[in-house]
């Protein structure tokens, strides 16, 4: 593909049989290059690493150590999320699960949030939605629903999109 992306190469592969769009881009500090970065610590305040091969002039490569300053999940977590508040002002619409706790508010005198499928820790599989009651007071994980959800396979997701209606049907 071309240095400069255009509109035109990005419908080109979006019409074959592309999978994936790799950008590669140079990121800099918000104060400039040479400012500092704070990435996130984990146990015991140790950074997460991870090892890179850099390429020399040369064309000769080299493994580093390098500290990871997002992980694959941070980004996609975000990206849900981002694509939540899209959703919220309806600007897109997806397929989506969620779990109702207006009940659960009243008996437990808190303010809960509802969850989506976009934001539970273990999305469809999460225990919050196939611990859930559907409306006529059946266990999600005991339905109709949740045997044909169980047959779903990344070749014929046809039972999960059924139940998911962008906030029109709730768990």
């Amino acid at each position: 593909m071309s240095e400069n992306l255009t509109l035109a190469a990005l419908s080109a592969a979006m019409g074959g049989s592309a999978a994936a769009l790799r950008s590669i881009t140079k990121l800099q500090p918000i104060e400039g290059e040479g400012g500092k970065v704070f990435p996130s610590t984990y146990d015991k305040g140790k950074y997460a690493t991870e090892k890179r091969r850099l390429a020399s002039d040369d064309g000769t490569e080299r493994e580093v150590e390098c500290v990871l300053l997002n992980s694959v999940q941070s980004e996609a977590n975000a990206a849900e999320l981002a694509l939540l508040h899209a959703i919220e002002r309806e600007q897109i619409r997806l397929p989506l699960i969620e779990v109702d706790f207006s009940e659960a508010n009243q008996q437990f005198q808190k303010d809960l949030p509802n969850l989506t499928s976009l934001e539970v820790p273990h999305r469809l599989a999460d225990a919050i939605l196939r611990d859930s009651m559907l409306p006529d007071g059946t266990r999600f994980s005991k339905s109709d629903y949740a045997a044909r959800w169980g047959r779903s396979n990344l070749w014929n997701a046809t039972a999960i999109y059924e139940h998911c209606c962008p906030r029109q049907t709730e768990i």
